[in-house]
């Protein structure tokens, strides 16, 4: 390190000494020992942070995959609890009612009243039981979309309506004030059952949910599907697998040339089938012809259909009250005539 306070004139060993005493301080001003100390120093913290880190990073990582794994577990736990009161009772109801309206329009197979039906104690009975009702036209059912539609849309008219709770008369202002009564939003809660809550629930169960909670990888994949569950509301579902009864109404083409009302009623037949969903056996089936020419022209604008399907309903029960026993059949078992 060259320096002003040695020359060439000057005894080497001086000259030596003075580089070194030189040399020793300006060490000293810089840190010298201590600066080499000072390094190794903030190596070694940047090591340790870096090792904590990583530690604290592993810990959390296995804790959230433990988190993830105990979530998994739940929901799955949770679908198996929700799907379980859906057995296969839901599903043989949901098919039995597509396949009697699949062959709807078949040739008639002749009037049936079952023994059981026939005082007015065991009709009470048979049709005190949660209840699916359909009607639509007898060509209204030929695809499976036309059917799934029908079966949810279709809400308990007038004919239902009145079968269970029948009117007194059949003259026009006894059944209007009827019809008031049997129309009020609280008349027959929960008697009536809807195919909606029915059918999502079965696609839901065939969508393969619980394979997507296997396959999961993510929390954030649980939180959708748990949240695709919570949407599903699948205890609605348990009115259709709880339903005892299934009543469809099929309505006739009417004659060519006969002219309808502003509701579309007119004179025509409908057939009137009632089956007991657990046994498949037909316990009503009759063919009946329905006519609003008695119907005032007043009440024929608002009111023909449900007039016509009250009075229906009335001569309905009363034919069965008053009929002979028949034995009841297996409505899976009936064939079309040739």
């Amino acid at each position: 390190m060259p320096s002003l306070l040695v020359n060439e004139r000057m005894d080497p060993a001086l000259q030596k000494r003075v580089l070194t005493s030189l040399h020793s301080d300006a060490r000293g001003r810089t840190g010298g020992e201590n600066q080499r100390r000072g390094q190794l120093l903030v190596r070694l913290l940047v090591l340790g942070g870096v090792l904590i880190l990583g530690l604290f990073l592993s810990v959390t990582f296995r804790r959230s995959r433990a988190e993830f794994a105990r979530a998994k577990v739940e929901l799955s736990a949770q679908y198996r609890r929700e799907v379980a009161p859906l057995d296969q009772k839901l599903r043989a109801h949901a098919t039995l009612v597509d396949e009697l309206l699949q062959r709807a329009n078949t040739p008639y197979q002749g009037d049936l009243i079952d023994g059981r039906l026939q005082t007015d104690r065991g009709l009470a009975e048979v049709l005190d039981h949660p209840l699916i009702y359909v009607r639509g036209p007898l060509r209204g059912f030929q695809t499976q979309r036309d059917r799934r539609t029908a079966t949810e849309e279709s809400g308990p008219d007038a004919l239902v309506r009145c079968l269970l709770v029948p009117p007194a008369q059949v003259n026009e202002s006894a059944l209007l004030r009827h019809l008031g009564q049997v129309y009020q939003p609280r008349a027959f809660v929960w008697r009536f059952v809807n195919m909606g809550a029915g059918y999502q629930a079965l696609e839901f169960l065939d969508s393969g949910f619980e394979l997507e909670i296997e396959q999961s990888t993510h929390m954030k994949q649980l939180t959708s599907l748990a949240q695709r569950l919570r949407k599903q509301q699948l205890d609605r579902a348990t009115e259709l697998r709880d339903a005892r009864l299934f009543m469809y109404v099929l309505d006739e083409p009417k004659a060519e040339g006969v002219a309808a009302d502003f509701d579309g009623e007119a004179e025509h037949f409908l057939r009137v089938m009632l089956v007991d969903l657990d046994s498949g056996r037909a316990l009503l089936r009759q063919r009946k012809q329905v006519d609003p020419q008695w119907i005032s022209e007043k009440s024929r604008v608002a009111y023909s259909r449900e007039l016509d399907s009250c009075r229906l309903a009335l001569e309905l029960r009363q034919q069965i009250l008053g009929s002979k026993q028949v034995p009841s059949e297996p409505v899976m078992q009936e064939k079309p005539e040739p």
